[in-house]
């Protein structure tokens, strides 16, 4: 029972969800403009342009609403390539938003050639 206990604090101290229903999904919110203060550079890179490589990926950032910095990013749904994935994951990093931000936003990439 305590390490039961002890789980469920540590998940609600850390600002996660601690439990969901089955089949029950966090809802996660889509970056706003008006969130942002410091937006990312995201550079398409030459080779990527030059192949015509496109797509679209979508990124989980987790943000620390204290500061509005980002924590860690994540790759929900995948580009057509890893190699615009790696940039978009590099730059997302740079996004800063205003305090007391959500923890956690999905951010969408179009990638056109």
């Amino acid at each position: 029972m305590k390490k039961v206990l002890l789980s469920v604090l540590l998940l609600i101290s850390l600002g996660q969800p601690a439990l969901f229903a089955a089949g029950q999904k966090e809802t996660i919110p889509e970056l706003k403009q008006e969130w942002v203060v410091s937006p990312p550079h995201i550079l398409y890179p030459y080779w990527a342009r030059r192949s015509r490589l496109g797509g679209t990926g979508i990124y989980l950032v987790d943000m620390n609403p204290r500061d509005g910095r980002a924590l860690r990013v994540s790759v929900e749904t995948r580009a057509i390539s890893k190699f615009l994935d790696e940039e978009a994951l590099r730059s997302l990093m740079e996004l800063q938003l205003k305090r007391g931000c959500p923890r956690r936003v999905r951010v969408k990439i179009n990638w056109k050639p």
